[in-house]
């Protein structure tokens, strides 16, 4: 279950809208905890893997927010992550020079019956030689939300690391230096209570397979609806909206 979201049609620096995707306003008012809330800034990362002292930034129930200048590597955070072992993380990047992020869940979990790969998409309207990027992590121990430039791209992930110490968050350029302008994150109240613990809800393929289509299809209803009703307010053809 991922986090309730609200959709809005947003200006573009296109002749066309585009809809967002955000979380609630309501959701850090109500499952922020205040006394946890920490702030780094202008971190540079020189081609290496840096992890944030626990006493900032820990735990498997975080909303992080990261904005990050352009540059010519691969950089980005590692979330749910046992520290320097490196045995279980997952990764979610940013690919500058080819204008996309990605989550990569290969190693979030030293359970082979898990889920695991890697999700990649480009990032409409946002230059990355020369614009900073803002990411926006949100994790509720099994699930990862992951909201590009203020919800222009989204993506949705389930994870399930094994180890008790995988709750480190790290940040890593590869390949040259990277500059994390803003680092803030805030621990958060269980989104939601008396979940069934990994083991019981574990994905096989099929299932995840199923959970795709059903994201398509909700996806394509929610770009459809918003066709029929934006298509006269702007006089545009419905393929300029749903690209």
């Amino acid at each position: 279950m991922s986090l309730p979201r609200v959709l809005q049609v947003d200006e573009t620096n296109t002749s066309y809208p585009r809809l967002t995707s955000s979380v609630i306003p309501e959701f850090g008012d109500i499952l922020h905890d205040p006394d946890s809330f920490a702030q780094i800034q202008d971190m540079v990362v020189l081609n290496t893997t840096q992890f944030l002292s626990p006493e900032l930034v820990y735990g498997n129930e975080l909303d992080v927010e990261i904005i990050v200048e352009p540059c010519l590597c691969e950089c980005g955070i590692y979330v749910l992550s046992d520290g320097h072992a490196m045995t279980e993380f997952t990764k979610i990047g940013v690919v500058f020079q080819q204008n996309t992020v990605y989550v990569n869940t290969e190693n979030s979990s030293l359970d082979n019956s898990t889920y695991k790969g890697q999700d990649q998409i480009y990032v409409h309207n946002w230059n990355g030689n020369t614009e900073n990027i803002k990411l926006r992590v949100i994790i509720d121990h099994s699930i990862i939300e992951v909201f590009v430039n203020n919800g222009i791209n989204v993506i949705t992930e389930r994870v399930y690391p094994t180890l008790s110490s995988s709750l480190n968050v790290g940040l890593y350029a590869n390949n040259g230096n990277c500059i994390f302008k803003t680092i803030q994150a805030w621990n958060v109240n269980a989104i939601f209570d008396n979940i069934a613990s990994p083991p019981d809800v574990k994905e096989n393929n099929d299932m995840s397979q199923i959970r795709l289509q059903f994201s398509l299809t909700y996806f394509a209803l929610v770009k459809f609806f918003d066709c029929c009703m934006l298509k006269q307010k702007y006089n545009v053809p419905c393929l300029g909206i749903l690209i």
